[in-house]
């Protein structure tokens, strides 16, 4: 069975909310979600992601068995971001109030069931001995989005990036595995002490706590994690092994974090009204900050088109130029 032939299959193929890009020398497959129009985990991102995970795991297993250790397509499986400032807002918060509103309660739970499984797929190295996982957050990374990186085997972070678990400032807690992912790296305490202060730590602050894994100098995350990766390849049938086993004695199950999602959507149920105001002005706050990225990549392209020098100041005949044809929505 040749290599090229496996490289073509629908799993290394973008979908809506996706994309996929091969690492042919380190043998990593690494997925980016399409963000935009959020920045947070909505409900057609979830979609595809577990559709890409069903047919990323039919083809894991079918590769354990044609292929040797070393010659598999694929020995690592990466979640990466495409926006530089944000890799993720965390659980879509207006679905959240759209669903409380219209006494959805169906409809939450299984948002948070989908989320359970995107992350226990992480974790669990997509259920293949010989797989390892990892994150490359160079962005801001709060709630859920956290947690599904956190549910990676390493975890790189750019220098200076914030992350949090910010839901106990509108009386929720983060449900879907960051107690007992974060209890796996820094221990029980201290694992609740970060869930409860609910504060924004810089990655340098967690890194010092044992909570990730690398700090990674700004705009250098790509090569370093490939130069890590080359690296981890030369003793990689004993690094797996050791990955695999924690994976097998960890107390964490599935059956626990179905559990505890649930609990999770009976709270948010019992938000009050002063609550879900907080949580409102938070959804306000996360449009303007789409709409100000967005802005900046329709700057960046109009640049690009008309080949202005993004090295020099732009006059203002020239931004009053970009206002009136491009911006004009």
């Amino acid at each position: 069975m040749e290599l090229q032939k496996e490289l073509q299959k629908d799993v290394f193929k973008n979908r809506k909310k996706l994309v996929s890009e091969l690492w042919p020398q380190e043998r990593a497959l690494v997925v980016y979600p399409l963000p935009l129009p959020k920045l947070s985990v909505c409900a057609e991102m979830l979609k595809d992601f577990l559709d890409w995970q069903n047919v990323l795991i039919a083809n894991l297993a079918q590769w354990e068995r044609d292929f040797s250790f070393h010659q598999q397509p694929v020995h690592y499986v990466g979640l990466g971001g495409l926006i530089p400032s944000v890799f993720s807002l965390g659980g879509d918060l207006e679905l959240f109030l759209q669903l409380v509103e219209t006494k959805n309660r169906e409809a939450l739970t299984a948002y948070a069931h989908q989320c359970v499984e995107n992350v226990w797929n992480w974790y669990q190295g997509f259920h293949q001995k010989s797989l390892t996982t990892f994150a490359m957050i160079e962005g801001t990374a709060l709630g859920g989005g956290l947690e599904a990186a956190l549910a990676c085997d390493i975890v790189f972070v750019e220098e200076g990036v914030r992350l949090g678990l910010p839901e106990v400032n509108f009386n929720l807690f983060p449900g879907m595995g960051a107690l007992p992912l974060l209890t796996e790296r820094v221990g029980p305490r201290l694992a609740e002490k970060l869930i409860i202060d609910a504060k924004i730590h810089r990655a340098e602050e967690l890194f010092e706590m044992g909570a990730i894994d690398f700090l990674v100098p700004k705009g250098k995350m790509k090569a370093h994690v490939r130069a890590f990766l080359q690296e981890d390849q030369k003793n990689r049938r004993g690094r797996q092994a050791l990955r695999y086993s924690r994976r097998m004695t960890t107390k964490l199950s599935h059956q626990d974090l179905i559990k505890v999602t649930d609990h999770w959507v009976t709270k948010v149920f019992e938000l009050e009204q002063k609550d879900q105001g907080i949580i409102q002005t938070l959804v306000r706050a996360q449009k303007k900050k789409i709409q100000k990225i967005e802005r900046q990549a329709q700057l960046a392209v109009w640049l690009k088109k008309t080949r202005l020098d993004l090295k020099k100041p732009l006059a203002f005949h020239q931004l009053r130029q970009f206002v009136k044809t491009d911006c004009k929505n």
